[in-house]
This record gives C-alpha cells, structure tokens and sequence, in this order.
C-alpha cells in the first residue's frame, strides 16, 4: 500500500496522521459523572488529554476515555487541538478527522484528499498522525502511541498549526519543541514525520489497502494528429517519490533528458541530478545536507558536473530552530557573504 502516491508531490508535504488506540480499562485522573468507557481503535494513545462536557483525564496506557452519550470529545497536548469529535465506545483513526468513513477508491480519496481549514479531510489526518507519531518515543505507530509526560508538558503554551501543508513539520513552535525535548533528554533529536507518509502509517495500521494511481507515462500531442510529440516517463521509489524523469521531446524513442532524484528516509531531497542530453554524464547538480531535526545545514550547487560545487551555502541553527548564521560562497560571479542574525524569544 502506497498511499504517498495519491498526494501530489508539492504539498506531500501532504498529508498527516492520527492515533489509535486499542484499550479497555479505565482512563487516568477521569473527573466528573461515572461515563461509559471508550476507545481508539487499531493503535493505542498514552498521555493525551481528553475531554467531554462533563468527563475529562489523561489516556492510559490503552487510550481509553470516559464519555456521556450525544457528547463531543476533544483530544489536545497542552494548548495544541488534535481532534474534537461526537464520542462514542469506539472511533477509529479517520472519525478523528472527521471522516465518517475510510476513504478506499481513488474518486473517495481525491474527494477528501484536501479540505478548508476545520474540515474533514486525509491531510487533516495525516497532520494528527504527523504529530503523535513524531512525539511518540519510539516513532512507530504500529505498537501504539507513547507519549511520555514530559514530552507531553512542553506543549503547554504551544499551539501547532495542524492545517498547513497537513503537516506540522513547516510548523516553527513544533521545531522548536523538537529541539528544546532533544535538549531536556526527553526525546532523542529527530525529523517530523512527514504527514503523507504518516498517513500511510494509518492506513496500513487499519490493515486498508487503498486504491491509488500513479502517473507513469504521459504523452503529448502538440498537433492533434494522432502522434506523440514528446513522452515523459517516471519511475518511483517503494514510499512513491520520483526517482528519475526520462524526458524524450520529440518522441523518436531516444530519452534526451535524465534527471535522477534521491531522498532521506522522510522523503526531504538529498540529491537532483540532471543529464542534460541524456549520454550517461550529468551536467549539473544540486545537493542538500540536514541536521539531526531536518533543517537545511548545506546546500552545494554543481553547475557543470565536474565535481566541484560554484555555489555553497552553509547555515548554523539554533535551538528555537532560527537560523543564526548564513555563509554562502559563489565562485562563479566572486561572491563570498557571511549574513549573522539575531532574534528575539518568538
């Protein structure tokens, strides 16, 4: 199940995901009038905080909750709103996006795909799942969720932008959180699991197979007449990024670009590589180097494929995850700038 394909590769930055839960014993520190018990489906959440007009506590280690019949349950870490939704004994994964059922053909998945802020939608899941599964201590949702408590504290005063790009990932408080869990020895440094391949994560966690479609091969008839003028041809990775672009443009059989892509485990580009008449040489390149939480610490650009980068910017980051210095040296036009910046608490 590959269901990074069905996002458009821009915004894959797409998508995002949820947690499940798999529980039946009583929720920690419930308040208010004895309630029926409930639960997330298909993967366990511990230590998010749950609450109904009249019921509210913390997850266990099942994930379970305590509600009262016709009552909206509201999942939140600290001042960050996960899911708030009509409570019953069991929501999955997708009902906490607001979804009342799995999306499984392509036409149902492309319908709820992308939606208005607040609406239900699969990035508006795949930014939950973006969430928990990167906070989760082992960052696998398919045992369960983990959260631990002080991990769980340091949302107090965050609030993470779930609609953006269905990914919290472009979110600076939740980078800065990242870094600050790192430096409290709460959290081993990590990258935000990107909301398109979280989602995928759910999907396989609700043992759903979706229906999805690739582009392959497309051909273009510039003249109408029954005859391709020029055919492209994509071939994929397992997790579904573009890892090369056969370009033929006049369609004779003989491809006369190449391009070649590689990619870090959370789908962020290592490598472009562009063969420009398609003899085996790459012309030109451009390179790109992280640090341990995903932000860009070297970008090389090699304009004639000798090897040698004519441009390379170097950037140092500190722990709130802005940028403190920028070198950037570009032998070809003699240029060599150093930019020092400095800014305040927000």
């Amino acid at each position: 199940m590959k269901i990074l394909r069905a996002i458009p590769q821009p915004a894959r930055n797409l998508c995002c995901a949820v947690v499940t839960i798999l529980a039946t014993t009583a929720c920690s520190d419930s308040s208010g009038p004895a309630g029926q018990q409930g639960r997330i489906v298909n993967t366990a959440i511990q230590d998010v905080s749950y609450a109904t007009e009249t019921q509210s506590g913390i997850n266990d280690a099942n994930g379970s909750f305590k509600f009262m019949q016709g009552e909206t349950i509201t999942f939140s870490l600290g001042d960050t709103l996960l899911a708030s939704v009509s409570a019953k004994a069991e929501l999955n994964w997708f009902e906490l996006a607001g979804l009342s059922e799995i999306p499984v053909d392509y036409r149902a998945i492309k319908r709820v795909q992308y939606a208005d802020d607040g609406e239900p939608s699969l990035s508006r899941l795949g930014a939950i799942a973006s969430l928990l599964t990167t906070v989760d201590a082992d960052r696998d949702s398919s045992n369960g969720i983990n959260i631990s408590p002080a991990v769980a504290a340091l949302f107090d005063g965050v609030e993470v932008n779930m609609q953006y790009a269905s990914s919290p990932q472009y979110d600076a408080g939740f980078r800065r959180l990242l870094r600050h869990a790192a430096r409290d020895g709460v959290l081993q440094p990590r990258m935000a699991r990107k909301g398109a391949y979280a989602l995928q994560d759910v999907y396989d966690n609700h043992n759903v197979d979706p229906d999805v479609m690739t582009s392959r091969r497309r051909e273009t008839d510039t003249g109408n007449d029954g005859s391709a003028d020029s055919i492209r041809l994509l071939t994929y990775s397992a997790e579904g990024r573009v890892t090369r672009d056969c370009i033929d443009s006049d369609a004779n059989g003989a491809p006369n670009i190449l391009v070649d892509l590689s990619y870090n485990e959370e789908g962020q580009g290592l490598l472009y590589a562009h063969d420009n008449d398609a003899d085996g040489n790459v012309d030109r390149t451009r390179s790109w180097q992280y640090d341990e939480f995903g932000d860009v610490i070297r970008a090389e650009n090699d304009d004639d494929g000798d090897g040698t980068p004519e441009f390379t910017e170097i950037r140092a980051i500190k722990e709130n995850s802005v940028y403190a210095r920028r070198e950037v040296v570009n032998t070809t036009a003699g240029v060599h700038t150093i930019e020092v910046w400095t800014a305040d608490s927000n």
